[in-house]
C-alpha cells in the first residue's frame, strides 16, 4: 500500500487554485448581477448560471492553481471542497446572513465532482514549465 505523502507543493497548489477560484466567482458574479441589474432575466435562469459559475470557477482555479503535475484528482477535489465552504461563508458575509442552515448537499457534490475533473484536467493538459 502507497503511503500518501502531503508535500509543500500540494498544500501550496491547493491553496492558490481556491484562492483563484474565489476571484474568479467574484468576478463572474459582480458581472452577472451587472446584467441582471440591467436585463430582465428570470429567476429560474439564475441558479443554473451560478452552476455554471461555480464550476468554471473552480476550473479557473485549478487550471491557473496547480504548478506541479501531480495528485490533480485529489487537489481538485479538495479545491471543490473547499472553495464551496468559503464561497458559502464570503457570500454570507456579503448578505450579512452567515448561517450554514442553507447548506446544500448538491453544491459541495458539484463542487467535488467538478475539483476532481477540473483537477484532473489542469494537470494532464497544462503544459510544463
Amino acid at each position: 500500500m502507497k503511503k500518501l505523502s502531503i508535500n509543500k507543493t500540494n498544500v501550496l497548489d491547493t491553496v492558490k487554485a481556491c484562492i483563484i477560484a474565489v476571484i474568479i466567482s467574484l468576478l463572474f458574479v459582480l458581472v452577472l448581477a451587472l446584467v441582471v441589474k440591467i436585463f430582465t432575466i428570470d429567476s429560474k435562469i439564475i441558479m443554473p448560471i451560478n452552476q455554471v459559475i461555480k464550476i468554471v470557477s473552480i476550473l479557473g482555479g485549478c487550471f491557473f492553481g496547480f504548478k506541479s503535475r501531480e495528485k490533480g484528482a485529489i487537489k481538485g477535489g479538495i479545491v471543490g471542497i473547499f472553495y464551496t465552504l468559503l464561497s458559502m461563508l464570503i457570500f454570507g458575509i456579503v448578505e450579512n446572513s452567515i448561517s450554514f442552515s442553507n447548506f446544500n448537499w448538491y453544491d459541495l457534490l458539484t463542487g467535488v465532482v467538478a475539483g476532481i475533473i477540473s483537477g484532473i484536467l489542469a494537470v494532464n493538459i497544462r503544459k510544463t514549465t
